[in-house]
């Protein structure tokens, strides 16, 4: 009678761990998937990634130039920041605040605090799509154009294209004038 209790504990507790495992990545694909096909796009410029923190793996680390902000408060890093945001006239995402709530009836996103320095007052903001991600052999000669292509034309047009969704965000595509 013990032994049969036992068997039905486990076997219930190993179905919870499977629904638990299974469940988890398929809410993730489920929720980028929908920002994908629902979520408004926008552009966002992108800028130089410091030379010495090269890509892990199969995706590029990008960054972009709307990123760095002087502020009032003061912040922790990797405290959750709201980007209030609106798009220009071309669609480039250009933003007018940060925010520790989210305030109602404005464009958002959600992004962290990668960086504060309380003697500038300045804040550096770690977006939640600053990953690309790619097969592998075509990421290191795809940075290597990124990086000439924004080295050597200034006023170059260089954007990733992103979805937003509410607050949540994720990219879609890399642009480069014509060649991507």
């Amino acid at each position: 009678m013990i032994a049969e209790s036992k068997k039905k504990y486990y076997l219930t507790a190993f179905l919870l761990v499977a629904f638990a495992q299974l469940w988890f990545p398929a809410s993730m694909i489920v929720k980028y998937r929908r920002i994908l096909q629902y979520g408004d796009i926008a552009k966002m410029k992108l800028a130089l990634r410091d030379p010495v923190s090269p890509f892990k793996g199969k995706y590029l680390r990008l960054n972009f130039k709307e990123n760095n902000f002087k502020v009032k408060d003061e912040w922790q890093r990797n405290e959750k920041v709201f980007v209030n945001y609106h798009l220009d006239a071309e669609g480039y995402l250009k933003v007018d605040s940060l925010t520790k709530e989210n305030i109602n009836g404005e464009n958002t996103i959600k992004a962290k605090v990668e960086y504060y320095n309380k003697f500038s007052n300045r804040v550096v903001i770690k977006y939640p799509f600053n990953k690309y991600f790619l097969e592998e052999s075509k990421a290191l000669p795809t940075e290597q154009k990124i990086r000439t292509y924004l080295l050597s034309h200034k006023d170059t047009d260089a954007y990733a294209e992103i979805s937003i969704l509410g607050e949540d965000a994720t990219i879609r595509d890399i642009k480069l004038d014509s060649i991507f």
